[in-house]
């Protein structure tokens, strides 16, 4: 048990409510995303996403968008068990290499990563290529 005066200092630590887990399995994601989110104020966010997406991936993507220009770094987790089926991407073999692509391709375009003109990094427990994230056009420029 934490004394209340813990509790208030920790409560007004924003960097420590900056790392938002989102899970597959967690039902209360939304709602404890909407706390941390809230507890976080103004720091930059680090984002853990499980693949596949979480099924209430809408209403957590509703939740992360106003806050879209504090992303500075998202970390993709997959489970080689839990992939998400008939998912093909640019004909590739590598399941995945596929999924994990597909993904983060989505997350980057839903969140207006891209738009916001800022950086921010991307790791992930499978290697990522260029060709996974790309369009056509922007690979022959490369």
């Amino acid at each position: 048990m934490v004394s209340r005066k813990w509790k208030e200092v920790l409560m007004r630590i924003q960097t420590l409510w900056a790392y938002l887990n989102i899970k597959e399995s967690d039902e209360d994601s939304a709602a404890t995303i909407a706390l941390f989110l809230h507890l976080s104020g103004k720091a930059r966010l680090s984002l853990t996403i499980s693949i596949p997406l979480s099924g209430h991936w809408d209403a957590i993507r509703s939740l992360l968008l106003p806050h879209s220009a504090r992303i500075c770094n998202i970390i993709l987790l997959s489970h080689k068990d839990s992939h998400m089926p008939y998912c093909e991407y640019n004909g590739a073999s590598d399941w995945d290499n596929v999924e994990l692509g597909r993904v983060l391709k989505h997350v980057i375009i839903k969140l207006g990563l891209l738009t916001t003109m800022q950086n921010f990094q991307v790791t992930s427990d499978i290697p990522l290529r260029p060709e996974m994230l790309l369009p056509s056009s922007a690979r022959r420029s490369i």
